[in-house]
């Protein structure tokens, strides 16, 4: 699979796999930002890879298993705390523990 790129297609390829943007790897190679999205373009048709990532996949150059970020889940504010009163309303909890307001 390897065969089918130039060496300096590879090592652009191994650029972004170690996660240089193609902006940084642009600069270390010395050619413009658009040369090396055309790069990526031929790299990517060369190896039957729809996206980058598929790409670096597709060459064996994944070194880590992406991890996701969980999300914070934000807390509602509490019944009773007078900050979040609205004149002429009330809050009130549905069975989904969602805070609604209504009229009082």
């Amino acid at each position: 699979m390897l065969g089918l790129l130039t060496d300096r297609q590879l090592t652009l390829l191994r650029m972004i796999a170690s996660g240089m943007t193609q902006a940084r790897a642009a600069e270390e190679v010395g050619k413009s930002e658009a040369t090396v999205n055309h790069m990526m373009h031929v790299i990517r048709q060369r190896l039957g890879a729809a996206s980058t990532a598929e790409a670096v996949a597709a060459a064996g150059m994944v070194q880590l298993p992406v991890t996701l970020r969980r999300r914070r889940r934000r807390l509602p504010p509490p019944d009773d705390d007078p900050r979040f009163a609205i004149r002429g309303m009330r809050q009130v909890r549905d069975h989904h523990g969602i805070i609604r307001w209504q009229k009082t």
